[in-house]
């Protein structure tokens, strides 16, 4: 795989001095492709229990997951890259035991998704399509990681729902600075790069400066925003965290250390975390006697 790639990139850095266009249109379409469809071994023990639900979208086939009772306040889950929702299974095993209707999604191009693209504007309408299909009525709370933590941002900033609890188990900047950091990994000259940014916009009938976790969760109706990160990720730096606490309201940063990137989503001191932040701020719902008062 290791090979096969490195020729690719070899062949657009090519393509790009000779034909930008056609690079910048394979570059894209590479983009848009998890390579690792592979199952870890704690993922493949979620997928060989846990039947999937399936739902008919806009633009394709949700698959989704299911614990807890659906009377209780609900929790959805939204993995990142290359990931599915199988690596957020030990988070979704201790939220609901703790009495939560714990909801996952297998992203477009992860998991069991037959979908063969991942971008922004799919992810965000799966999710989007699979709360309407829940269509909550009191507050509900998200955990996401990584690029699930943009998508959630860009795509719920959008809406008019009302989050309790919304933690972000690290999170991206905004696609602009994906873009960069691909650039520089698959090694296109400028002229192919603004191509290619170009069949981003146009996708997404957006800048990619908008496509930005700070200008998204802003937007969202949240009660409390809390960030994980690692001190010492090797992904995405700390500092994206630092500075998206310090520009929004009503927000925490716990930090922690050696719990890497991926490895965190099974981090017991992170899930037991996570339990806590929904434990400590629970949802006053609205038919309630403590909410008619």
């Amino acid at each position: 795989m290791k090979l096969f790639l490195l020729l690719i990139k070899t062949g657009i850095q090519l393509l790009s001095l000779i034909a930008p266009k056609q690079a910048a249109n394979l570059a894209f379409d590479l983009f848009q492709k998890p390579q690792n469809r592979s199952f870890k071994a704690n993922e493949k023990a979620f997928y060989a229990k846990t039947k999937p639900l399936t739902l008919k979208s806009k633009l394709g086939t949700i698959c989704y997951y299911e614990q807890g009772s659906d009377k209780d306040d609900l929790v959805l889950l939204v993995h990142g890259w290359e990931s599915n929702a199988g690596s957020m299974s030990a988070i979704a095993e201790a939220v609901s035991q703790k009495g939560y209707r714990v909801v996952s999604i297998d992203l477009p191009a992860h998991g069991l998704s037959k979908e063969k693209r991942m971008n922004p504007k799919l992810a965000g309408s799966h999710v989007l399509d699979l709360l309407a299909h829940l269509n909550p009525t009191q507050p509900f709370s998200i955990v996401s990681h990584s690029l699930g933590s943009m998508i959630t941002a860009y795509n719920l900033g959008r809406t008019t729902y009302k989050i309790n609890q919304l933690i972000y188990l690290t999170a991206p900047r905004n696609m602009e600075s994906i873009f960069v950091e691909y650039k520089s990994i698959i090694g296109i000259n400028d002229k192919a790069y603004k191509m290619m940014v170009e069949l981003g916009s146009n996708l997404l009938n957006d800048t990619l400066e908008n496509v930005d976790t700070k200008i998204g969760t802003a937007k969202i109706d949240y009660r409390k925003l809390s960030f994980v990160h690692d001190r010492f990720d090797k992904m995405l730096d700390f500092t994206n965290s630092e500075g998206l606490v310090k520009a929004l309201p009503n927000s925490t940063l716990y930090p922690f250390e050696k719990i890497g990137h991926y490895r965190m989503l099974f981090n017991p001191d992170v899930i037991a975390l996570i339990c806590q932040i929904l434990r400590d701020n629970p949802l006053e719902h609205e038919d309630s006697p403590t909410a008619s008062t």
